[in-house]
């Protein structure tokens, strides 16, 4: 675990339950999305996105730089991890 500084951001290397994304999507702009782990409490119009969702699992594991493909009913899109946090 880690303790927070005020005004330090921990340093994060890979996304995990319970932190924040920011990513740049294919088609433009770059939303914050914070990771679940129960998809009871996603609100994906919030930026609020389970562990099991298509884009929440496939950011699992990842870190800033990598694109990641994901799948929504059978279309494939894809995202850049610019920050985690």
């Amino acid at each position: 675990m880690f303790s927070l500084v005020k005004g330090v951001m921990p340093d994060i290397k890979n996304v995990t339950v319970g932190c924040k994304v920011r990513v740049t999507l294919s088609q433009g702009g770059t939303p914050l999305f914070e990771i679940v782990s129960d998809s009871n409490n996603a609100a994906p119009e919030r930026g609020i996105i389970s562990a099991s969702s298509p884009l929440g699992s496939a950011l699992l594991g990842k870190s800033v730089g990598q694109e990641v493909v994901y799948f929504v009913q059978e279309k494939q899109l894809s995202v850049k991890i610019k920050e985690i946090f």
